[in-house]
């Protein structure tokens, strides 16, 4: 367990275990880090306001994959530049050198298993280079749910 996770707890008044089960352990280390560190760093390190470290929470929170309560804020926008810069950020260190996981997709506790119960690559693996979406892509002309 992580010093972040650690911090989240202690100050949700909770440990990382108390957590509904379905709720992926790894999806709840990377939260509880955004959240301890977010709440160390920010609150007392920092001394920010409430409201400020209020917000760096909510930054910090949907920073892992895009909460909707953030629909409306800022963070909304947020999301595409931060995918942007993420990938960027994983180009540069791979080639520097950085490693990761080669399975991360089909591998134990990789992307697939993260999002499904009963992963299967084959749906997307058999399709790829032959099935494309993009006619089917449209352009939204106003911002309004229409």
């Amino acid at each position: 367990m992580s010093i972040g996770s650690q911090i989240a707890g202690y100050i949700a008044g909770t440990e990382l275990d108390d957590i509904p089960q379905n709720v992926r352990k790894t999806a709840k280390c990377c939260f509880m880090d955004w959240l301890g560190v977010t709440l160390a760093g920010a609150s007392r390190l920092m001394g920010l306001s409430r409201h400020t470290t209020v917000n760096a929470m909510g930054i910090a929170a949907t920073s892992g994959g895009g909460l909707r309560t953030v629909f409306g804020t800022m963070s909304k926008p947020f999301h595409a530049g931060k995918a942007a810069m993420d990938g960027l950020m994983a180009y540069f260190l791979a080639r520097s050198g950085m490693n990761s996981a080669e399975d991360i997709f089909e591998g134990k506790h990789g992307f697939f298993d993260l999002f499904t119960d009963s992963p299967d690559p084959a749906v997307i693996l058999d399709r790829l280079g032959k099935e494309f979406l993009l006619p089917q892509i449209s352009f939204k002309t106003y911002p309004a749910p229409l």
